[in-house]
């Protein structure tokens, strides 16, 4: 969400003074009705290492999706833009993760053999690719090259107590509402509707229903937290079956360990 212009409190981005003490990249890069993608992701991340390898200063790539980094450090397969038609119907398939994944192996047992029956993540993408493309994954992933752009990286993750997470995530979403959230979504959907994907996004959708009065204020900041709190689990189930040698500590351990390795 830091890559849309004009949607500076729904993505809590940082401050101009934190933006001119550290250099960051892939903040204000397209507007909210402009299409994003790992494709746009990419080019970020490219102009990223440029720099930092012509000033000889070190990169840190830090929260966004994991997927993300995943795809870079993996490589992206190109050609595989999938609709948001068949993305919702893997969705629906995907809430019955038994099966889903007894699907993909009556579509492709050879890809479902390399895969746990745990894995939604991929059980999913599978899915979505073989419903777009008409073609089978390992046979897609055979003919489509991945093209790495980082290769493996070492990963800190950040340990933090489910209440803990829960107040600062509650935290959050309040200073959003106190920050102006209201009337930035009132902007943002004058000027460009709610068609483009990043008026889906949460802090977003949710005020828009509020508007819609689908829900009172009292509770709004409830709901946003509510839905961000079950992203945050989604993010750390993701986190912890695809990035296996991560290495995970409290806040205070973590900024050391990191220095060191700089130093190092």
């Amino acid at each position: 969400m830091l890559l849309y212009r004009e949607i500076d409190i729904a993505s809590a981005k940082p401050t101009k003074a934190e933006m001119e003490e550290i250099k960051h990249f892939g903040v204000d890069e397209i507007y909210p009705n402009e299409h994003s993608s790992i494709i746009t992701y990419e080019k970020v991340c490219k102009k990223a290492l440029e720099c930092s390898k012509d000033e000889s200063r070190n990169l840190l790539i830090v929260g966004g999706s994991s997927f993300y980094l995943k795809s870079l450090m993996e490589g992206l397969s190109r050609d595989v833009s999938i609709s948001e038609e068949v993305k919702d119907e893997v969705e629906r398939i995907a809430k019955n993760r038994e099966k889903a994944y007894a699907l993909l192996s009556k579509i492709d047992e050879e890809y479902a053999k390399k895969i746990s029956k745990n894995d939604l993540y991929r059980i999913s993408k599978a899915l979505e690719i073989f419903f777009e493309k008409k073609t089978p994954p390992s046979l897609f992933f055979a003919t489509n090259q991945k093209e790495a752009l980082l290769g493996e990286l070492d990963i800190f993750e950040i340990e933090i107590d489910k209440d803990e997470l829960r107040e600062n995530i509650k935290q959050r979403s309040q200073e959003m509402l106190r920050g102006g959230l209201i009337d930035e979504v009132c902007f943002l959907e004058k000027k460009y509707g709610r068609s483009p994907k990043s008026m889906k996004a949460i802090g977003i959708i949710e005020v828009l229903e509020y508007l819609d009065r689908e829900c009172e204020l009292q509770n709004l900041c409830k709901i946003i937290s509510t839905h961000t709190i079950q992203l945050a689990k989604r993010q750390q189930t993701f986190n912890k079956t695809q990035f296996l040698n991560k290495k995970s500590m409290k806040k205070d351990m973590l900024e050391d360990t990191i220095l060191s390795f700089f130093v190092s």
